[in-house]
């Protein structure tokens, strides 16, 4: 499965409410080009999980042509104090994972909230 652009899921900064998770289920992930995964959180709710499950590999690998967006899993919290939501967890269950060429997974919180796990 090649992912073109992105697949996002996020509460916005007017909203309350926990965001909806991203499963894949396949053989095989590959995240290229600069393509993204990403779960966030502006508003006063917790972010939403990445859940990738693979019988065979994950590949994350490379960025866009300019080089300003990495292919990447991501879950974030937004740097606004009065946010109170907890970043989401990035879990891969796969027998191999690449992550190369400029790619990331990154679970962060710019703010006092507890930022997600990522368990491989």
């Amino acid at each position: 499965m090649n992912l073109a652009i992105a697949i996002i899921n996020s509460v916005q900064s007017d909203r309350t409410g926990k965001g909806g998770n991203i499963e894949i289920t396949t053989g095989s992930l590959s995240v290229t080009g600069g393509a993204q995964l990403l779960t966030n959180t502006v508003g006063r709710g917790s972010a939403g999980n990445i859940i990738i499950n693979t019988s065979d590999r994950v590949s994350f690998d490379g960025t866009t042509p300019s080089g300003r967006f990495s292919s990447a899993a991501f879950s974030s919290v937004n740097t606004e104090t009065n946010f109170t939501g907890k970043g989401g967890n990035i879990t891969v269950y796969t027998n191999l994972l690449r992550v190369i060429d400029g790619a990331t997974i990154d679970a962060r919180t710019l703010n006092s909230s507890d930022a997600g796990n990522i368990t491989i």
